[in-house]
């Protein structure tokens, strides 16, 4: 028995080093036995997602390995591989963090919070929706991690407050009825004429004057609010009567109710509120979190170029993916009031009378704790200025479907990275006082070496590790080869498709982080893109929304783990809610992805994945049927009417009369290419065919001339040669 404990133990501290070294040998047969580059690939991406699944070493350690494991694999050179550890996306992400640490650093996230909380917050419900909605908007900006880490101590703060207040409410009615039945109970005993001691009598008149000066000095504290102390216990002279006392007092401390409200709940409820809005919050902007960095710099490198090229930049990304945390964002405050807050949210359920009293209480306690800020100060007006300014030139950059301020400058030389270091930058610069007051000193804002120890280098080596296994994929073709096991999903509709993808994106984040998901399902998702025919965008910003829907489990996401170690939060409660808003966010995202259109130039766009999709989708009778329609002497016009008249049959019943198995868009266009090739050769055939009963007299006459010339050449050839191996011989026999 001791021998298996020991070993249990052992386990339980070894575990990391346990998975850290058995992985590689445990998955070692794959490329052992499948010696090819595909196989050394999906080798280096196993122990990769083990670890970072696992957490058996810190997840930026886990982002160095591909720095050495794929020139080792040779699979990518180093020079390529480290290529990726700085593009222009984590440039990007450099820049939005350095701003977003000035912030914090100069608490100007607090004053956002208190002012929008003291409008908002005159009960529960809307105290809640103020919160979220703060939540959000720092979300959409800053880190998601920093902006629950920011937001949660104001969750607690606020159902503390209100627990506080509801129990020195219940102190205050429970010692009123305690005086007022005292009172009747001793005017009963004294006109009844009962006999009792000199003590028992004292005993009375003293506890009902210990219980008016309780009231008293209750009273008088609540006059004082919002600043309530605790109370001071009175001391009393005689030893039992200050023990009956505090027996009295203790039992309405415990006996107080609280209104019915489940004040415990309610901190669970704020909790979860915080984590889910900071997720939701950082979909809705290209810079909110890493899978939207992400995919812009995944488009950029592989989707820049071609007739599936798109360009992600931060006004489209806005139009598409704010509509949906908007959305999203509603329906979670609604399903937790749903779920621990039902008397404020459902209009027949009676609401307690008192709650409006706690509703001033809470309002003006806000208040009173934003005035203690004072004005701002020259460093918040500084940092409000540039977080505008970020913004503002963010947004007018490019507007997709009319140009900014960007082509002020040479094309695809200046992107939202540019502005985001520009920007990002200043607060190291920027002087941390008005340089125009007395006893003026330079110093900046933001120091170096603080934001060095406060910068997020675990994210930006992640997004490199993501960029460099994407390029991993594409050079060892593995991502061509598992999409081919999903053919199975070629013949289905594009919104099956798009729901698959969604589906399987929102489970796998689960288990691992929304970074790390994307960077190995997007270059799967290309790949099933271009079998399927479906536009690339039509796949992966989908699935780029659906990896930030990590809503059940701890690990999941920074924010449920950071809600979930400060012990209010049970696993259950994350599964409970976290279960519906996945669903909900599976649905919204599916229809925005099937009716929802960012700009013109999307719009564009989608219409042609929609043909190109079409084109793929087909039969080979649709292909035998569009080239017995091409006629080869026609218009352009004609030939396209007679191509999307064809096209307009649906899948399933061309399937059904003909029986061919699907074609990709490749093999159609190559085939439709061999065939115009084989009409034009016969065509031209026909034309050589009827001309040459023309022109005989003139081929024949001319082809008489040709044949002799030729025969006077070759004659006239034959004498030199004659004449020179003559000569040869006669110089041969006087040299002998």
């Amino acid at each position: 028995m001791t021998i298996i404990s020991h070993r249990i133990k052992l386990i339980k501290y070894c575990w990391r080093l346990l998975i850290i070294f058995l992985t590689p040998l445990v998955l070692l047969p794959l490329p052992l036995i499948v010696e090819t580059a595909q196989a050394r690939c999906a080798y280096i991406v196993l122990i990769l997602t083990v670890y970072w699944v696992s957490e058996a070493m810190p997840y930026a350690v886990t982002s160095i390995l591909p720095l050495s494991f794929f020139p080792l694999a040779g699979i990518i050179s180093s020079d390529n591989v480290g290529l990726n550890y700085f593009r222009e996306i984590t440039t990007l992400f450099v820049g939005s963090m350095m701003l977003a640490h000035a912030m914090e650093h100069v608490h100007l996230h607090r004053r956002l919070g208190l002012f929008v909380l003291s409008i908002v917050g005159t009960s529960i419900k809307w105290s809640m929706a103020g919160l979220m909605g703060v939540t959000a908007f720092l979300s959409m900006w800053i880190n998601n991690s920093a902006a629950t880490s920011i937001m949660i101590p104001a969750a607690i703060a606020i159902i503390d407050e209100l627990q506080n207040y509801q129990q020195e409410k219940s102190v205050i009615d429970k010692i009123v009825a305690r005086r007022q039945s005292k009172e009747i109970v001793f005017d009963e005993s004294t006109s009844m004429n009962i006999s009792n001691s000199n003590n028992l009598n004292k005993y009375a008149i003293f506890l009902f004057e210990v219980s008016l000066d309780i009231t008293t000095c209750v009273e008088e504290q609540i006059k004082q609010m919002p600043t309530i102390q605790e109370n001071v216990p009175i001391e009393l002279n005689e030893q039992v009567i200050h023990d009956q006392t505090d027996r009295s007092l203790n039992t309405v401390l415990n006996s107080t109710s609280t209104n019915h409200v489940n004040y415990k709940q309610l901190k669970t409820a704020f909790l979860i509120a915080v984590a889910y809005s900071a997720a939701i919050g950082g979909l809705a902007t290209l810079v909110g979190t890493g899978p939207n960095i992400f995919v812009k710099g995944f488009t950029d490198k592989y989707y820049g170029k071609g007739s599936h090229a798109f360009d992600i930049s931060f006004t489209n990304f806005l139009l598409f993916a704010l509509p949906i945390g908007v959305i999203m964002l509603v329906i979670c405050w609604l399903w937790l009031q749903l779920l621990y807050n039902r008397k404020e949210l459902l209009p027949w359920i009676k609401v307690d009378p008192n709650s409006l009293e706690s509703q001033k209480y809470l309002k003006s306690l806000l208040k009173n704790q934003y005035k203690e800020l004072g004005s701002l100060s020259w460093q918040e007006y500084t940092i409000t200025i540039l977080f505008f300014i970020m913004v503002i030139l963010w947004v007018t950059r490019d507007f997709s479907s009319y140009p900014g301020w960007g082509i002020i400058f040479r094309e695809d030389y200046v992107t939202d990275a540019t502005v985001a270091v520009l920007i990002g930058t200043l607060p190291l610069i920027l002087p941390n006082k008005n340089p125009f007051s007395k006893q003026w000193e330079y110093q900046p804002i933001i120091h170096w070496d603080h934001l060095s120890k406060k910068f997020p280098w675990g994210v930006f080596m992640l997004q490199g590790a993501g960029l460099a296994i994407a390029e991993g994929f594409k050079e060892s073709n593995l991502s061509e080869t598992v999409a081919s096991f999903l053919h199975f999903i070629v013949g289905a509709s594009d919104i099956t498709i798009i729901f698959v993808v969604i589906v399987l994106s929102a489970i796998f984040t689960e288990f691992t982080s929304n970074l790390a998901c994307a960077t190995i399902l997007f270059p799967i998702l290309g790949s099933i893109a271009k079998t399927t025919g479906i536009h690339a965008a039509r796949l992966i910003l989908p699935s780029c929304m659906a990896v930030s829907l990590s809503f059940m489990l701890p690990i999941a996401t920074p924010p449920n783990a950071m809600i979930f170690l400060r012990g209010n939060v049970r696993i259950i409660d994350l599964v409970k809610v976290g279960l519906g808003m996945k669903l909900f966010g599976i649905v919204i995202i599916l229809i925005a992805s099937m009716k929802y259109r960012t700009s013109r130039k999307v719009r564009r766009l989608e219409k042609e994945a929609i043909l190109r999709a079409k084109d793929s989708e087909y039969t080979r009778g649709v292909s035998d049927r569009l080239l017995s329609s091409l006629n080869l002497n026609s218009d352009d016009d004609d030939k396209e009417r007679n191509r999307r008249q064809i096209s307009t049959r649906p899948i399933r019943q061309i399937q059904k009369e003909l029986d061919y198995p699907i074609e990709t868009m490749d093999q159609i266009n190559e085939r439709i290419q061999q065939e115009v090739k084989k009409r034009q050769a016969a065509a031209a055939a026909a034309v050589t065919t009827t001309t040459s009963s023309t022109s005989t007299a003139k081929s024949t006459s001319r082809n008489y001339q040709t044949r002799s010339s030729v025969d006077d050449r070759t004659n006239r050839d034959n004498t030199i040669t004659g004449k020179y191996t003559s000569n040869r011989q006669t110089n041969a026999g006087k040299s002998y």
